[in-house]
């Protein structure tokens, strides 16, 4: 598991490369919550898309390669807030292996990562 950094601001963009792929992300504040754009290798693969608590934010027909994937996750699984981004709620991403892991050890399923308390 590794945490990517992110800001307590309503709208931002950044870019990490992991595991030899680029992402880039915007993540911003609408009216229907906290929403982001994503692309991959400079292909934009979600545009608009309301983030929800635990679930893969790489599209899960999009997770082809099992490269790993993102997850957003808060204390006691709130709706995200940018105000409590890096306290509360991070950012994190898992590999392929680490998923599997984790749905066979029950702590998470599959599309899903369950929340668990920070």
């Amino acid at each position: 598991m590794q945490t990517i950094a992110i800001a307590a601001v309503s709208s931002q963009t950044f870019s990490t490369t992991l595991n030899n792929v680029l992402y880039n992300f915007a993540i911003y504040y609408t009216q229907n919550g906290m929403c982001y754009d994503l692309s991959i290798g400079g292909l934009a693969v979600v545009t608009g898309q309301r983030i929800v608590t635990g679930w893969y934010l790489i599209p899960f027909t999009c997770y082809e390669q099992g490269n790993g994937n993102f997850f957003l996750l808060t204390e006691n699984n709130t709706l995200p807030d940018y105000t409590q981004f890096g306290t509360t709620q991070i950012l994190i991403w898992l590999t392929g292996a680490e998923i599997s892991t984790a749905v066979a050890a029950g702590l998470a399923s599959t599309p899903a990562i369950v929340p668990y308390a920070l």
